[in-house]
């Protein structure tokens, strides 16, 4: 029988498994690399689909940090993360001491005191958002990331903060919250799942509907959550298949869940407060005495309310006399009706835009295709789906990277950073957006060499700016990807993207690695030229640099600089690429 430490040892190992295969393109520190994945699969899907580049640019951690090693702004749900993160490769508890100061550092970023003698830049522009964050109401959510193992006197630590009140600036009580996310927890976030077995459920009070003249069979009623936490601890995450989502584990709506299950009264009232479960399966036995065998059952809707019970249980919640509504249809995995029901019954406010586009046609065709790449990758359709769903090693792309780096791609970077949600917001609207950047038989291959670009910018610009220290690192990759889109384009003599032969896109993809080392200088030097104009003496015109990269109108003064410098340094390399490419 393996001790505790023996035991939280083995999760260590085999979490830095999962980090390894799931970072090997992230050529950092294991702390920095626990950083991110950690705090990716705590946000996912949280407020929107995120980006290693959305969050490195949010990694305050380094010198003068005052323990905040990243932030993140939840603008929708209007919640301010503070993450500190501590990774150890060896089994270890946390030290009261650590989360205390953990617990302090909405107050640090709030004291003039602490900041004074601070040099570290991001962390001194975010204390300034903070505060007017904290002022108009936000709530403030502390998240200690760590591979250690809390003890019941560090969880009461953290409870007790919970409880009392915190003073922020003119705020006397701010809404608050913390949490330690530790290796048990991260390991639960980044399960794998497969065909789930059938299983037994449970429905205290019922109706039955045996399905006729075209109507689905059909049973719905009550069932004790005791009962929900039975079947996830047979089912799991594979339950939620064709679940638009993930389990939302930061998200507002499951914080509301948890408030409800932890007041004695509402416990009781939880089936006249939550909107319930709706779910489907490939097939069900008539009930006895309400109990039915189900065959793949697949919560379409619930996934939150399934996941903060079996959370709440797990931390040793009471769930007597709490019951959950749940509907059950029967209907063949090939059925649109699943898709349908999942779309219709996901209509709360966490959902996001991208999400609306999973079961659209043209995205499931651009998935297969990206699954026949040679090498694959994996196109994630919806929020969680590669971690809770997939067993894909291959690397990801999300809906959301490929459209952005597609209509930076196609001359408007400002757009792509700013007003990515008009892409899905559109998808319905003939002449929108969304049919700019997928355009008709649009295919994988071309959608993948922007997103290639992309990476390839933010590997560059990493290696050249090592300190992490300058603005364009978030406000300017797009820039960058437009500008290298533009060299390909005017060497190829071709101005409409989607008539570039396939197999000269193939060749510029695979070939990557020979030329763009060049072209990215050529379009990092043009925007460090015009950076300078519009910021140094004597500007053309008063305008900040959010404003100069984030409005599309001075796209023209980018282009025009670029356009200068290609006619008198052509980018040799890329020709005898592209003319390797061509019949």
């Amino acid at each position: 029988m393996p001790t505790i430490k023996e035991k939280h040892q083995g999760q260590i190992d085999h979490l830095n498994a999962i980090i390894e295969a799931e970072t090997d393109d992230i050529d950092e520190s294991d702390g920095y690399r626990f950083l991110l994945w950690s705090s990716d699969k705590y946000l996912q899907s949280a407020s929107d689909y995120l980006s290693a580049e959305d969050l490195e640019v949010c990694v305050t951690d380094g010198k003068d940090d005052l323990g905040l090693d990243m932030y993140y702004v939840d603008e929708d749900d209007e919640v301010v993360y503070l993450f500190q993160s501590k990774y150890r490769g060896t089994a270890n508890t946390v030290k009261r001491s650590e989360i205390e100061s953990t617990l302090g550092l909405a107050n640090k970023l709030m004291s003039g005191t602490a900041l004074r003698s601070v040099n570290n830049e991001r962390l001194v522009d975010f204390a300034v958002r903070f505060r007017r964050i904290v002022d108009s109401g936000y709530e403030v959510r502390v998240v200690y990331l760590t591979t250690e193992r809390p003890t019941q006197q560090i969880n009461a630590v953290v409870d007790s903060w919970n409880l009392n009140p915190l003073a922020l600036g003119q705020h006397n009580d701010v809404e608050h919250s913390a949490e330690i996310v530790d290796t048990d927890a991260l390991l639960t976030r980044s399960h794998r799942i497969e065909q789930p077995p059938d299983v037994d459920l449970q429905f205290a009070h019922y109706y039955f509907d045996p399905g006729n003249q075209g109507v689905l069979r059909s049973i719905g009623g009550m069932v004790s959550a005791d009962e929900l936490v039975r079947v996830w601890e047979t089912n799991g995450f594979a339950m939620f298949r064709d679940n638009p989502r993930g389990p939302l584990a930061a998200a507002k709506v499951n914080k509301n869940i948890a408030k409800t299950l932890n007041a004695e009264i509402e416990r009781e009232r939880f089936h006249l407060l939550n909107n319930g479960l709706t779910a489907v399966c490939e097939s069900f036995t008539d009930p006895n005495d309400g109990l039915v065998r189900v065959r793949d059952l697949q919560i379409v809707n619930g996934c939150q309310t399934t996941w903060t019970i079996q959370d709440h249980k797990r931390r040793g919640g009471e769930l007597d006399n709490v019951f959950v509504t749940v509907k059950l249809v029967e209907t063949q995995k090939a059925d649109s009706l699943i898709a349908d029901i999942s779309s219709s019954s996901n209509t709360q406010n966490a959902m996001q835009d991208w999400d609306f586009l999973f079961n659209r046609d043209d995205q499931i065709r651009i998935q297969r295709e990206f699954d026949q790449l040679n090498p694959p990758w994996f196109y994630e359709l919806k929020r969680g789906e590669r971690t809770y769903i997939s067993r894909s090693k291959a690397p990801k792309i999300t809906i959301k990277d490929a459209a952005q780096a597609m209509w930076a791609f196609l001359g408007h970077p400002g757009s792509a950073l700013d007003r990515a949600r008009d892409i899905p917001r559109s998808h319905k609207s003939a002449g929108g957006t969304y049919h700019d950047v997928f355009f008709t038989n649009v295919t994988a291959s071309q959608l993948l060499l922007p997103y290639k670009i992309h990476l390839e910018v933010k590997r560059l610009w990493k290696r050249d700016n090592p300190d992490r220290s300058s603005s364009l690192t978030g406000d300017g990759r797009f820039h960058l990807v437009w500008l290298i889109g533009y060299i390909l384009m005017r060497e190829l003599g071709i101005s409409d993207y989607a008539k570039i032969a396939p197999k000269t896109i193939r060749h510029l993809s695979d070939h990557m690695d020979e030329w763009i080392e060049q072209t990215y200088g050529s379009a990092a030097r043009s925007i460090e030229v015009v950076v300078q104009r519009y910021t140094g003496d004597n500007p053309p015109e008063k305008v900040s640099l959010r404003q100069l990269f984030r409005n599309d109108k001075y796209t023209g003064a980018f282009s025009d600089e670029l356009e200068f410098l290609l006619r008198n340094y052509p980018v040799t390399d890329l020709s005898s690429v592209i003319n390797a490419s061509t019949p």
